[in-house]
């Protein structure tokens, strides 16, 4: 009698994040704790969704690369305009496992809080001017030029006072349905 071998579990995700970002530079960044990837792992079984719209993401607009000694898969978003996502809410599901990550984008919160406010204007005012490949979202390089100018702090002033909707919840599983009793109406007298 032959048996199966028995298969070593997925590999489960213990670090997720979003990098918000412009010229290309916006992803997800996912890795795994087993020191490999899991197998098969393709944009096919990735799901982004809007928790606002309810809309999910064309898999064809991202582009998955994977790095199998760092147990890494990043995710980005080159077919879509600017190469970055909408503003909104987002979560990445993996169908067939309990993973799920909840992140946002708001072009011009350089504080990442979901709100577009003075905080972030001081952001952008402390490094105005300021070139160089160091400089990332939080300093205000909103549209990932390495230079803070006056094309972010327009990316800010268009949000300025702007904060991000709820997501939608979820949704509730329905009780099992008892037959409904309708009494007749009382007789006028």
């Amino acid at each position: 009698m032959q048996t199966t071998p028995p298969q070593p579990p997925n590999p489960k995700v213990i670090t997720s994040q979003f990098t918000p970002g412009g010229s290309g530079n916006e992803r997800i960044t996912l890795v795994f704790d087993s020191g490999n990837l899991p197998p098969a792992l393709t944009l096919g079984n990735v799901t982004l969704k809007n928790s606002v719209t309810g809309a999910t993401l064309d898999p064809t607009k991202m582009s998955l690369s994977l790095d199998d000694a760092a147990a890494t898969a990043i995710i980005t978003f080159p077919a879509l305009p600017e190469a970055h996502l909408a503003d909104g809410r987002y979560r990445l599901t993996m169908p067939g496992t309990l993973f799920s990550f909840d992140f946002f984008r708001l072009n011009g919160d350089a504080t990442q809080e979901a709100t577009v406010s003075f905080a972030d204007l001081v952001a952008v005012g402390q490094n105005y001017g300021k070139t160089g490949r160091q400089l990332s979202w939080s300093d205000g390089d909103f549209n990932g030029d390495n230079t803070i100018g006056f094309a972010d702090l327009v990316a800010l002033g268009q949000n300025y006072g702007r904060t991000l909707p709820a997501a939608l919840p979820a949704p509730i599983p329905l009780a099992s349905a008892a037959p409904a009793i309708i009494a007749p109406a009382p007789d006028p007298v």
